[in-house]
């Protein structure tokens, strides 16, 4: 029964389209004059988005159709491109910006020894943060000491070589040989201070002790790691954020996110702070089909510490008037993946014309033409079909297959 019920109601779009594709054979329908001389096909060869219905196919399609109103921007227009679109809302999350971050990492293999600050504390640069102990360290310590006597005692050795060539006693040979020594023994220690330092030991004797200091200053939102705990190389111990500028990250959908400028206002909930819009992200969320808006909140230090890092909010984007005009949403159709509009020129004629939809909003929507030398021009006074277009659609698919 249902698949009999679904045929008996195809039948009147089914009777449409036999009308349209009616006729002897090679012959086309004839144009939409009552004093049409000869038949006309149903689209131009040279010009697939021109159709020529005759007044019987017109009766059989029921078109209707209506002239737009004018031009209309996205807070102007009435509900056939809805303002309510203009504020739409959506769910996001704070998030601090990389530049704005630094990770305090164990530079070698590590016991953590001492922390001394914890999750939410504010630090300065410089600030000891933690202190680990190391044997890797400790080697380090040992093999730069070790590198350092060298240098030393080879500087020695030049000094003495350069003295017994002035007096004419070694050769010029011998003297370079030893330049060359003291030199790469300079280098050596200087290589075995850098990774001293970098591991940030001392470079005295301390028994392998690593003391870690804070490279920015800023407030501690993460700590990875527990007095104790032995670490690896490069492992994790404490996230340290500037927290003078924050992001808000929204969920938005792919049709309105189309509609958003860098630039467009957002206003957030609560706390009710302002922000902008400074990223909209190219790529789409495959399983939400949402497009991330990065939006940058504007605000003093001291009205944004109601913020915290990772904190779910609602954000309203109020987004730049856009000019377009105003149709109601059955007058556009989807095809190829562009959107179309028809155009009622008289007399039995239609055009199929590409337009971007800037705007859906309840039974509107809000467009402007996709090519803008297309011609007739979609303007102020074009008469659009509103009423009827899913038969032209399938016309449409013929043409432009």
């Amino acid at each position: 029964m249902p698949d009999i019920r679904r045929s008996l109601s195809a039948l009147p779009v089914l009777a449409a389209l036999a009308l349209l594709w009616g006729g002897p054979a090679g012959s086309a329908p004839a144009p939409a004059t009552p004093a049409a001389s000869a038949p006309q096909p149903a689209a131009a060869a040279s010009d697939p988005t021109l159709f020529t219905l005759t007044p019987e196919q017109l009766r059989a399609l029921r078109l209707v159709s209506q002239p737009l109103a004018g031009p209309a921007t996205a807070a102007s227009a009435p509900d056939g491109a809805a303002a309510s679109g203009l504020r739409s809302r959506h769910p996001g999350r704070v998030v601090v910006p990389e530049s704005r971050q630094r990770v305090l990492a164990a530079p070698v293999a590590a016991l953590v020894e001492r922390l001394q600050v914890g999750v939410g504390d504010e630090v300065r640069a410089g600030q000891v943060l933690a202190t680990l102990r190391s044997p890797a360290a400790q080697d380090l310590q040992r093999e730069a000491q070790a590198a350092a006597m060298q240098a030393e005692l080879a500087q020695s050795t030049l000094t003495r070589d350069q003295r017994l060539f002035d007096e004419g006693l070694i050769a010029a040979a011998r003297l370079e040989a030893t330049r060359a020594q003291a030199r790469q023994a300079t280098l050596l220690a200087d290589d075995r201070r850098r990774a001293l330092a970098q591991a940030g030991a001392a470079a005295q004797a301390n028994g392998g002790v690593v003391t870690l200091t804070s490279p920015i200053s800023g407030t501690v939102i993460e700590r990875q790691a527990t007095v104790g705990q032995r670490l690896e190389a490069a492992a994790p111990l404490l996230r340290i954020a500037a927290l003078d500028t924050l992001w808000v990250e929204l969920q938005v959908p792919v049709r309105e996110a189309a509609a958003l400028r860098v630039g467009d206002a957002v206003q957030l909930d609560e706390p009710a702070l302002p922000a902008r819009v400074i990223a909209i992200a190219r790529a789409v969320d495959a399983a939400s089909q949402t497009v991330m808006v990065r939006a940058a909140v504007q605000a003093p230090a001291a009205a944004t510490a109601a913020l915290r890092v990772g904190q779910g909010v609602q954000a309203e984007l109020l987004r730049a008037p856009t000019a377009g005009l105003a149709v109601p949403a059955g007058a556009v159709v989807q095809h190829g993946g562009r959107d179309w509009v028809f155009a009622d020129l008289g007399g039995g004629r239609l055009r199929a014309l590409p337009v971007q939809v800037l705007q859906r909003s309840g039974q509107g929507v809000l467009v402007r033409p996709a090519e803008p030398t297309q011609t007739p021009g979609l303007v102020a006074d074009t008469r659009l079909v509103v009423q009827g277009t899913a038969s032209l659609k399938a016309l449409l698919a013929t043409a432009l297959p």
